[in-house]
């Protein structure tokens, strides 16, 4: 299989970060689940669930060009490894969006798929082919996959200490219009880096799905020592 690769950036604005979040997606194996067959047949189908390796974070100084940052990013993808299996995904919100725009025109035309950043609890797509997601939406996933040991950082990555202050600084508040919303402790603390990841995380679960279901396996049933598997992935 194909390695899937998607890269999430977040825009900062003037005392914001921009930043960008490469992760792999990756499949870990479970045990095969048995599906109706014949009397003399029976069917074993193999899935596996989607692990999520975070590759590379890269955090712009405060004040970088816009322009700067999409020709880094177009370099980073120029990669062998990434060029073809990269899913770009962006935080459209706010400078989102020209932002995009120069990035699909001139010599980079890259395809990144914008992401606007609700309010609520839903997901929607827009006539101009961006998505529009909650921002609860977003972090709950991300907490999910975390809580479930489907993302993987190594703590000798740049930035590690970063994005796991960032994680802890995120907590659901109750507004006073009683809606979940989720924000930073203080006005101080930065979600650059998390943000990048959420977007990251939650294309590539939108766009594939959780869990893959292989094809099945058929396997005989009681036909002694001679019996053989033959197997069709």
């Amino acid at each position: 299989m194909p390695k899937r690769h998607y890269n999430g950036l977040d825009l900062g604005q003037r005392v914001d970060y921009s930043a960008s979040v490469l992760i792999e997606r990756k499949e870990m194996r479970q045990a095969q689940e048995k599906l109706p067959g014949t009397e003399e047949w029976e069917m074993e189908a193999l899935t596996a669930v989607s692990l999520y390796e975070v590759r590379n974070v890269h955090r712009w100084d405060l004040g970088t060009a816009y322009a700067d940052v999409v020709q880094d990013v177009f370099n980073a993808l120029q990669h062998p490894e990434l060029h073809t299996t990269t899913r770009l995904v962006v935080d459209a919100t706010g400078v989102g969006v020209p932002v995009i725009e120069m990035m699909q025109r001139g010599p980079y035309r890259l395809n990144p798929q914008g992401i606007m950043i609700t309010a609520g609890n839903s997901v929607g797509m827009g006539k101009d082919g961006m998505y529009n997601v909650s921002k609860r939406i977003l972090i709950t996933m991300l907490q999910t996959l975390v809580q479930s040991q489907r993302i993987r950082v190594s703590p000798k990555m740049e930035h590690y200490a970063e994005l796991m202050r960032e994680m802890k600084a995120f907590s659901l508040k109750l507004t006073a219009a009683r809606n979940d919303t989720y924000e930073a402790w203080s006005e101080q603390d930065h979600d650059d880096i998390v943000m990048a990841l959420a977007v990251a995380v939650w294309l590539a679960e939108h766009e594939l799905g959780s869990e893959t279901i292989y094809p099945a396996k058929r396997r005989r049933m009681n036909v002694g020592d001679d019996a053989r598997d033959f197997l069709h992935w």
